[in-house]
C-alpha cells in the first residue's frame, strides 16, 4: 500500500500486488502454451481419435481454456489493485476494486470513516488492513506480509492525520 497522491483536500492510496501480477502473467502464458499445444496435438491426430479419446481431448481443451481465462482475470485484478480515494471537496471516500472483469466502486461519506485498523494473523503471518467506519462496520482492504507492518502502521497514521485536518470547503485549508 502506498500513497500515490496527497494534497490538502485529496489522499489517494493504491494497493497493487505486482509480484502476484507477474506470477499470474507467467501462469497465463504457460496456460496459453498448454492450450495451443493441446489444440495442435489434437488436430494433427484427428483421424486417429476414437470414442473416449475425443472426450479426453475436448476435456483437456476445456481445462486449458479455463486455466487461461482464470490466469488472465487474476493477472488483470492483481495488476489493477485497489484504490482508496479520500476527497474532502466532494466529502467522499471511494473504494475501487477489481471484481472479475469490471471495477467495483463503493462510496461513503468521508465523515463516516473513523480510522484504519491493522489486525495480525499469526497462523498465516500476515496483517489484515481494515477501514473502520463510525457505525462500527469494518471494510477489509488488504492483507500485507508481516515485514510491511511498520509501513502500514505509518500509513494508518497518515490517513488519520489527513482525516483530522480541517478543511473549509473553499479549497483553503486551516493548517
Amino acid at each position: 500500500m502506498k500513497i500515490t497522491e496527497q494534497t490538502t483536500t485529496r489522499l489517494v492510496i493504491q494497493y497493487q500486488r505486482r509480484v502476484m501480477a507477474w506470477v499470474l502473467a507467467l501462469f497465463t502464458i504457460l496456460s496459453l502454451f498448454f492450450l495451443l499445444n493441446t489444440l495442435y496435438e489434437g488436430i494433427t491426430a484427428l483421424d486417429r481419435l476414437r470414442g473416449w479419446q475425443w472426450y479426453g481431448w475436448i476435456t483437456w481443451l476445456i481445462f486449458a481454456l479455463a486455466m487461461l481465462i482464470l490466469g488472465a482475470i487474476g493477472w488483470s485484478n492483481a495488476g489493477q489493485g485497489m484504490t482508496l480515494i479520500f476527497d474532502k471537496q466532494d466529502e467522499t471516500l471511494r473504494i475501487r476494486r477489481p471484481k472479475v472483469i469490471r471495477v467495483d466502486e463503493q462510496a461513503y461519506s468521508i465523515y463516516a470513516v473513523s480510522h484504519m485498523d491493522i489486525e495480525g494473523n499469526d497462523e498465516f503471518r500476515v496483517y489484515g488492513v481494515f477501514l473502520v467506519l463510525r457505525s462500527g462496520e469494518r471494510i477489509a482492504l488488504a492483507t500485507v506480509p508481516v515485514y510491511d507492518e511498520a509501513h502500514v502502521r505509518e500509513l494508518s497514521k497518515q490517513v488519520l492525520a489527513f482525516l483530522r485536518q480541517k478543511h473549509d470547503g473553499q479549497g483553503n485549508d486551516d493548517e
